[in-house]
């Protein structure tokens, strides 16, 4: 419900961008945006309202020339309430909440113009055939928008050259600093990519198979189920003589019963 997400708002800094984070809750609700992650993507937008407040900005000089520079105050300090976390999280939501201004005409598209880097031509024309070929979410768009441009910021913006070396290595070297969340929606992300550049005929064919997979172990080494000898020696250490060693033989007795009905 909206209201869940206008109660993640009152929650945060009172002050002069209030009422933007409200709109921009909004958007996120009718936009279809999970509550978790509409919280984290206003959390993200008052944290730079935050930041910017204490650089004597207010929201309408916002551009993305400041939030670069946000995005390299993120992992060095930290803002009161806030925490030192990684900035891939606030830098997205920061970004998130810049467009969203500039949808709603708080920040003049001009303002993004002359020192701040744009939208890379190739990474637009993949959000493009994400949203005709693929049907993608707001929320999938962003989540790779923000990750390919990472990789196009490593590996270049020509697709010629991408090797199977090159793709392994950004991964290989990625994971060793992401969480397995999100080695995993890189990987995803990335073959998606490769993908497109090959229906453009901007890659050679197959090059997405080059991708390495993230292992994803699950307490493999656990069993399953305990063979019946094994059930025998449980009941048989329940000591009969006490009313806890009664209690325990029952209750081992019950769940081996009702396993082996099922």
């Amino acid at each position: 419900m909206l209201r869940h997400f206008f109660a993640s708002v009152r929650k945060l800094r009172d002050g002069p961008a209030r009422p933007y984070l409200q709109a921009f809750a909004k958007e996120l609700y009718q936009t279809g945006y999970a509550r978790i992650a509409a919280c984290r993507h206003l959390r993200a937008a008052a944290h730079l309202m935050h930041w910017t407040r204490r650089k004597g900005l207010s929201p309408t000089s916002l551009n993305d020339t400041w939030v670069e520079s946000f995005r390299h105050h993120l992992p060095q300090r930290h803002c009161l309430g806030y925490g030192r976390r990684s900035p891939a999280e606030p830098l997205r939501g920061a970004r998130q909440f810049l467009a969203y201004l500039h949808r709603a005409g708080v920040v003049p598209a001009s303002a993004a113009e002359g020192r701040s880097p744009r939208v890379p031509v190739l990474l637009d024309a993949f959000r493009q055939w994400m949203r005709e070929q693929r049907g993608a979410s707001p929320r999938t768009l962003d989540t790779y928008t923000f990750l390919i441009r990472d990789f196009l910021q490593t590996v270049g913006q020509q697709p010629r050259r991408y090797t199977a070396h090159r793709l392994r290595q950004f991964v290989l070297e990625g994971s060793r600093h992401w969480g397995r969340a999100r080695a995993r929606t890189t990987v995803t992300a990335l073959r998606v990519f490769i993908r497109f550049l090959i229906a453009e005929g901007n890659c050679s064919v197959g090059l997405e198979a080059c991708v390495p997979t993230i292992a994803n172990w699950r307490l493999s080494a656990l069993p399953r189920y305990l063979q019946p000898e094994q059930v025998e020696r449980i009941v048989a250490a329940c000591d009969p003589h006490t009313k806890v060693g009664v209690r325990d033989r029952a209750i081992v007795l019950l769940l081996a019963r009702g396993t082996s009905s099922q």
